[in-house]
């Protein structure tokens, strides 16, 4: 493996007396795509979280090794966390007007041409409930790729989409991955499709890691 672009030793996380994360230790580099499985509450959630700087670990290291004008993380939500006060084109400039250091001409160009790739181009003025889930979803990964971040987090976003949309939105996600040798981790509940584009799958159970290798090597109908 390259120089990792983030690394974690011994990571915990505890809410109370409860265990959600114990003793996660791993490394991503640049331009991995690595899917993140397991059932409902084994943690995957707050593993992302964790690294998105949401939550605080009690326990372990997180390090991340990203250049000095390259230091944000995006993440896309499984609800979307869509503002529904904003339209679409507003809610994908929002990291751009929270960085404060681009021009109106940058925000509309570069919201726009993320729209585009995620082909929403036409629905820039609509308003986030006038959308369909998949196209908010779209709408949510576009936000979270917008300021071409080197790490990208995605909660499950395929779910509640047809296979079709699926698809389509897991190749997305890889497409901009390797265009710009971007880290993403990518948690899902469809682990039969995740598993057709990762090269490396992280499997939680009860909030530790039991298993951490290539999809191949994994009966997808344990998960």
């Amino acid at each position: 493996m390259t120089e990792p672009v983030l690394e974690l030793k011994n990571l915990c996380l505890t809410f109370g007396a409860k265990d959600i994360l114990k003793n996660i230790s791993l490394k991503i580099a640049r331009g991995e795509l690595v899917g993140l499985v397991g059932g409902a509450g084994s943690g995957k959630s707050s593993l992302l979280k964790i690294i998105a700087g949401l939550y605080k670990l009690t326990g372990g290291t997180l390090t991340y090794n990203l250049p000095p004008r390259q230091q944000e993380i995006g993440m896309s939500f499984q609800n979307n966390a869509l503002f529904d006060f904003l339209n679409v084109a507003e809610n994908v400039a929002f990291p751009l007007r929270q960085k404060r250091c681009f021009s109106e001409e940058e925000i509309a160009e570069r919201t726009q041409k993320i729209l585009a790739a995620v082909d929403l181009a036409a629905f820039g003025n609509y308003a986030p409930k006038d959308l369909s889930g998949g196209m908010q979803r779209r709408v949510g990964i576009a936000r979270a790729m917008v300021l071409n971040p080197l790490i990208t987090l995605f909660d499950d976003p395929s779910a509640g989409l047809d296979p079709v949309t699926s698809m389509r939105i897991f190749k997305l996600i890889a497409d901009y991955a390797a265009k710009n040798l971007a880290a993403a981790i990518v948690v899902s509940s469809d682990v039969v499709t995740l598993c057709t584009i990762v090269k490396r799958v992280i499997w939680l159970e009860n909030g530790q890691i039991v298993f951490d290798g290539p999809p191949e090597k994994i009966d997808v109908n344990q998960i």
